[in-house]
């Protein structure tokens, strides 16, 4: 009988947060589960998803019809996807989200499939939302709880008798920060509803070029270390329904910029491209695994032939080069590409309108400098040999960088696009 596969993402979960998540550490350790990182393939949830559910970059899964929404963003035909390989083998599959518009493109390939929340508000000018958004300010309470996502995948996989493939998203740590109006008083609470204000109704280059922007800044990052306190009260109730010999993986989607002069999470450093990785009954090599080795990692414990199309790879031949593709449509307009190995990172910027022309590069030692404070003046052979690999991925994938060059709401609903600008996005 083939064991269960639990899957438990955690939106913006920066690498450096288990150190104050002990009740985590401590149910970890005690279950023998592996710790350690992972390297995403892009700096937000969109474009991170590819690898962890089709073990390949979004560049060559994702298809874009038009001005980059939700609703225009399409899964390749042709591509292998986790759920459904596993659907092959007889698995029933669910997927349990706490409110995000940008996981929907995974829809149609789950059994069982609930966003939770996005249905509520069909109408974007909508008074109802305009109060619903200002009670969950006040009482600084995220949308969806993560207990409320694994109340969701509990009733269905007791329903279900296996084996099943259940995914849960959790959005405990995803802007606007609310860890609870106790933990908010820790920061103050009039700072939390005023930081959080401005996070989300307004710019964040205005935000950053205020003349109040660093106070602004610390408050935001204490929140979300208080987020982060809040989800690890919760992850024991997350996990209790998850039998002991099921596969299970918990891991971070991308992480959370705060150190590098922006916010939220759509440049490549690693603050945003390194997450946690937790694995129990997985043979995983876990320093760092990358996104896209995940699912092979799944099928290869279960004694499953991996795809052909799927770049990713099993441990025994796992390597710790990964490339990476961030498009960003909002403020910052621009396809920043990047590759990281075990010991560079190279991040190139590019003009949306016109990516062929590279507008920076930055090389970094992760050995000497791995908080990526120093850009090399002069790049060794190492970098440039990296960005030199860099260029001939560009040149391989599937879809080219021009296709995210549009712009535009256009068939959006009002629901899905005032989520989204809650979120950041917009």
């Amino acid at each position: 009988m083939q064991r269960d596969i639990v899957l438990i993402t955690v939106d913006c979960w920066r690498s450096d947060t288990p150190n104050q998540m002990s009740a985590l550490r401590e149910q970890t350790a005690a279950d023998g589960w592996t710790v350690g990182d992972a390297v995403t393939q892009a700096a937000s949830t969109l474009w991170t998803f590819p690898g962890i559910l089709a073990a390949n970059y979004h560049s060559d899964v994702l298809r874009v019809d038009g001005p980059v929404t939700v609703e225009n963003v399409h899964v390749d035909d042709d591509v292998s996807l986790l759920p459904e390989r596993l659907a092959d083998e007889g698995y029933e599959t669910g997927a349990f989200a706490a409110s995000n518009p940008n996981l929907d493109v995974w829809q149609e390939y789950f059994d069982t499939w609930r966003n939770s929340d996005l249905e509520r508000f069909p109408d974007a000018s909508s008074v109802v939302y305009e109060l619903d958004y200002y009670s969950h300010l006040l009482a600084q309470r995220p949308r969806v709880a993560a207990t409320e996502v694994a109340q969701l995948a509990r009733k269905w996989f007791e329903s279900r008798s296996g084996p099943r493939f259940c995914w849960l998203h959790l959005m405990e740590l995803h802007s606007p920060y609310y860890p609870g109006l106790r933990k908010a008083l820790d920061v103050g609470l009039l700072d939390a509803y005023r930081a959080n204000r401005r996070l989300t109704r307004g710019s964040k280059r205005s935000l950053l070029d205020s003349p109040d922007a660093d106070r602004v800044v610390d408050v935001l990052e204490a929140l979300y270390y208080k987020t982060v306190e809040r989800l690890d009260e919760q992850l024991s109730t997350v996990l209790s329904f998850v039998p002991d010999d099921a596969i299970v993986v918990l891991v971070g989607d991308h992480g959370e910029e705060f150190n590098h002069g922006w916010l939220e999470h759509t440049r490549l450093y690693d603050e945003c491209v390194t997450v946690p990785l937790y694995a129990r009954n997985l043979d995983v090599d876990a320093n760092p695994v990358r996104h896209i080795d995940i699912a092979p990692a799944i099928l290869s414990e279960l004694g499953l032939s991996v795809p052909d199309d799927w770049a990713g790879t099993a441990k025994s031949d796992a390597t710790e080069t990964s490339f990476l593709v961030e498009p960003s449509t909002g403020e910052l307009e621009s396809v920043f590409t990047g590759i990281r190995t075990a010991d560079r990172k190279v991040i190139e910027r590019r003009p949306l309108d016109n990516p062929a022309r590279v507008e920076s590069v930055e090389y970094y030692n992760l050995d000497t400098d791995p908080e990526e404070r120093n850009s090399l003046s002069e790049p060794d052979a190492a970098a440039r040999d990296a960005r030199d690999e860099l260029h001939q991925f560009l040149d391989d994938i599937t879809y080219g960088l021009d296709q995210y060059n549009t712009s535009g709401n256009v068939g959006v609903d009002g629901n899905v696009e005032r989520r989204l600008e809650e979120l950041g996005y917009r």
